[in-house]
């Protein structure tokens, strides 16, 4: 009896299919848009490069203003962890009080471990499997590795001083 159960868990375990009294794992929602609305781009100021401002402050340090844009365009390792960060983000939305961790095996892998759009670095998900099975929870391995940013190539240089897009 105990090799019959023991190679069902291998069997469930090869082909991600689930054992009775296992939750099945969730289904990770189609990728968002990378896109505001059109109404809400028609109602926003511009800067003088054409992009629309989300957010100003004409009373910033030392008198000069500060604001945040929204480019769509913007590609650098920066905007491609947020793209698996929103990935991320879907499955735990769609997960509830679920274990997320099977919605994540779901999750679209991005070529390269520069990232992507709507993608995740197969380097965040190999960090993301060692740290599960290092005895990390859920949650804290999601914060170590996905939420860290440090799988994402270019990542680390660019936070920690390296070029800031204007």
């Amino acid at each position: 009896m105990r090799l019959l159960c023991a190679g069902l868990v291998i069997v469930a375990s090869a082909c991600h299919c689930e054992l009775p009294g296992q939750s099945p794992a969730v289904e990770p929602p189609p990728p968002t848009p990378v896109a505001l609305p059109p109404s809400l781009l028609a109602e926003l100021p511009r800067n003088d490069a054409g992009l629309p401002i989300l957010v100003r402050s004409d009373e910033g340090v030392a008198g000069i203003a500060v604001g945040f844009v929204f480019d769509e365009a913007l590609d650098d390792p920066i905007a491609r962890w947020g793209e698996c960060v929103q990935r991320i983000t879907d499955c735990y939305r769609v997960a509830g009080t679920r274990p997320v961790r099977g919605c994540i095996a779901k999750l679209e892998r991005c070529a390269d471990d520069t990232g992507g759009t709507a993608c995740c670095p197969p380097a965040c998900f190999a960090a993301f499997e060692a740290a599960l099975g290092n005895g990390s929870a859920e949650d804290d391995a999601v914060r170590a590795t996905f939420f860290e940013g440090s799988c994402v190539a270019g990542f680390a240089d660019q936070v920690d001083g390296g070029e800031v897009t204007p």
